[in-house]
């Protein structure tokens, strides 16, 4: 199916923290790792004839310098050869891992990471990659469902979970897995890429509820507005984007 993106994305930093961690990419748009917040309005009638990328990387904040992590995950990104899908997202993640390992060790840093999570359009429908725990959502019919695969172990109490693979990994110590995975576009299917600043603090049913019915800059804004009244506890990052079959 020949399809259209409308789009909404924004990177905040949110109402606590002193930096922004995060970073994206949008095609072969990111930002400097020193940014503070971006906004942009839905793009609308947008046909990716040739494939196209949204990323959203969130740097570890209990990691030193995860702004640079998930900058250096958004550098290698945003003019990769993505030409042969699944394959292409999982050879970016191996050299942004590569890359950020190296800074790591080149910066006398004990770790330095980022999560990843990552939808590609094309032609032939759209591919999920994503590492860590940022998520990936489809609303379909005001029905959410996570598509991305959480790479954590809970921690006790009241402590944030452990991630157990992210970007960043020394080869040494592990070889990291993305997880991949191909789908049809389907007319009206939402996505939403975020960070936990949102899935945090936003739950699923309030998301659908703001989705539901409205456009996508409408929407998008919704979200944004409802992550910040609800503390801006962490940065926030994420694209959403709804299906349109082109006529």
């Amino acid at each position: 199916m020949l399809y259209n993106l409308d789009f909404f994305f924004a990177c905040h930093r949110g109402k606590i923290r002193k930096t922004n961690q995060d970073n994206f990419v949008c095609g072969q748009d990111y930002l400097p790792p020193d940014h503070e917040s971006i906004t942009a309005p839905a793009l609308k009638s947008f046909l990716p004839e040739a494939p196209f990328l949204l990323a959203v990387f969130d740097g570890m904040s209990g990691e030193a310098r995860g702004e640079m992590a998930s900058w250096i995950a958004a550098d290698t990104f945003h003019n990769w050869n993505l030409q042969r899908g699944e394959t292409s997202l999982t050879e970016g993640c191996l050299e942004s891992n590569r890359r950020i390992a190296q800074y790591a060790q080149r910066h006398r840093l004990k770790s330095c990471g980022t999560t990843a999570a990552m939808l590609l359009f094309d032609s032939a429908g759209i591919v999920r990659c994503d590492i860590g725990d940022s998520r990936i959502y489809r609303i379909r019919n005001n029905i959410p469902e996570l598509l991305s695969e959480a790479d954590v172990f809970p921690a006790a109490g009241q402590r944030k979970h452990y991630l157990l693979q992210h970007l960043g990994i020394p080869e040494s110590e592990m070889a990291i897995q993305p997880h991949t995975e191909r789908y049809g576009a389907v007319d009206g299917d939402v996505y939403l890429i975020c960070s936990d600043g949102l899935s945090d603090v936003v739950p699923e049913e309030k998301i659908t509820g703001i989705v539901r019915n409205t456009t996508i800059e409408k929407a998008g804004r919704g979200l944004l507005r409802s992550a910040l009244d609800a503390g801006g506890p962490d940065n926030i990052t994420f694209f959403l984007v709804r299906i349109r079959k082109n006529e």
